[in-house]
């Protein structure tokens, strides 16, 4: 069985169909990424060290500033805190493709009945036509079964350490009808190319699979 995470799914639709050529990604680095050999940068780490104050926080714990493995955040703005009790679960799904199944896992940041949260640290331009088009919600709620999919998107500026939150956006959207063969079609092209290019990600016995219930 082939193993697939969901962030997998957008890195896979850019390296097929990146926007400008000069976005272009070579072969050998999209397959160090599906490798996990990719090191994360500095705006990953401090958008990892975000969701991991997120994952505990309580209502009322937003503060002028807060500190998360190494980064301070402080923060400009009347922020959104979606706390429901259901946080960071794993989910997952097995698709059917030509190469064989494909496992395909990811963690929801928070679930409310009927909705899916997705909390997101961007420390550039807000672009709601991108998170729309993302794979990513898509193939949640294909996974959960859930109908609708909240994107909060905190958007910052970095200095070193330092980062100084001035807005937040909050996006929803909602599943339609050809939603799950959007996912099914991504996930068997992506299937394919790791047979053929990471075969290491092929076991023989998955991990149990973590789902709705």
């Amino acid at each position: 069985m082939l193993r697939l995470r969901v962030t997998d799914l957008d890195q896979w639709v850019r390296f097929l169909e990146p926007a400008l050529p000069e976005f272009e990604v070579p072969l050998e680095d999209f397959i160090a990424y599906m490798r996990r050999e990719t090191a994360e940068t500095p705006d990953m780490l401090a958008g990892r060290a975000f969701h991991s104050w997120l994952q505990f926080a309580e209502p009322g714990d937003v503060r002028d500033e807060i500190d998360s493995e190494g980064f301070t955040f402080r923060f400009g703005c009347d922020c959104v805190l979606a706390l429901p009790e259901r946080r960071e679960e794993s989910v997952a799904k097995v698709y059917d493709t030509p190469a064989g199944k494909a496992l395909l896992r990811g963690r929801v940041d928070g679930w409310d009945p009927g909705c899916v949260i997705d909390y997101k640290l961007t420390l550039g331009q807000f672009d709601a036509e991108r998170y729309a088009g993302s794979l990513q919600w898509k193939a949640y709620l294909d996974m959960t079964g859930e109908r609708s999919f909240r994107y909060l998107v905190y958007q910052g500026k970095r200095t070193e350490q330092d980062v100084f939150i001035y807005d937040v956006h909050d996006l929803k959207l909602w599943a339609y009808p050809e939603m799950g063969g959007e996912v099914e079609r991504r996930v068997a092209e992506l299937a394919g190319f790791v047979a053929t290019y990471v075969p290491e990600l092929v076991e023989a016995d998955p991990e149990p699979l973590l789902t709705r219930p």
